[in-house]
């Protein structure tokens, strides 16, 4: 499922990009640049995986850029040079989970890196005290921070046969423990579901010319839950 779920977002991601790429040249890094920053946490297994596009807009259309240095947490990120959708740079660690993941890029050889970071809490763990029942509705109990006005949940329900199902949570902010109501949980299949937690934060921060677009997110380990009637 995870492989599904890593397929849409590369679609999503590269949706920003179109099929020209240009390199920064000095005369190139007056004009305003995005950066399309994006890390996941795996709880299960003990990774994380940060992905970063650039690009500028020339002619009302976003342009892909290829910048000289790139580094995650002061390790250097690989290009890849995507046919059809110009230079991602990507890497895979270990990190500690809620700790501050910070990218660092330089533009050109000569100028100085510009920095940006994010910190995405951990989920240690969640249950649901009551079970969870299409016409009660259910109770999240989670193990973590309280949500913040820029960070969302999604639970994702993947029953041993049916379709997989998720539930956006609203209204999270100040929260660890969240009541939903049974019209909320009327797309799951009844039975043993496999259940996981994506908590995710998304910030802007711009610095002069810089803006990042940064999205985290963070994948708990799933757990099995019966869903009845």
């Amino acid at each position: 499922m995870k492989k599904i779920i890593l397929q849409a977002l590369a679609i999503v991601f590269a949706s920003f990009l179109i099929t020209s790429c240009t390199n920064l040249t000095p005369s190139d890094t007056s004009s305003p640049i995005t950066a399309e920053c994006y890390v996941r946490f795996l709880q299960d297994q003990n990774t994380s995986l940060s992905e970063v596009s650039f690009y500028k807009i020339q002619d009302s259309l976003p342009k892909p850029l290829q910048v000289h240095q790139i580094n995650l947490n002061g390790n250097p990120m690989k290009m890849r040079d995507i046919e059809g959708f110009g230079p991602k740079y990507r890497f895979t660690q270990r990190l500690i989970q809620g700790k501050e993941v910070t990218w660092s890029f330089k533009k050109t050889e000569k100028e100085e890196a510009i920095q940006s970071s994010i910190v995405i809490a951990p989920v240690d763990s969640f249950s649901f005290p009551e079970g969870i029942s299409k016409k009660e509705g259910t109770r999240l109990k989670m193990n973590t921070a309280l949500f913040s006005a820029n960070e969302s949940l999604r639970i994702l329900f993947t029953p041993e046969e049916g379709k997989i199902a998720s539930v956006e949570v609203p209204e999270l902010a100040g929260k660890n423990e969240i009541k939903l109501p049974g019209e909320a949980l009327i797309s799951l299949t009844k039975g043993i579901n496999k259940v996981e937690l994506i908590r995710k934060k998304a910030l802007v921060d711009t610095q002069g010319k810089i803006t990042f677009n940064k999205v985290g997110e963070y994948y708990t380990a799933p757990i099995q839950v019966e869903v009845t009637d």
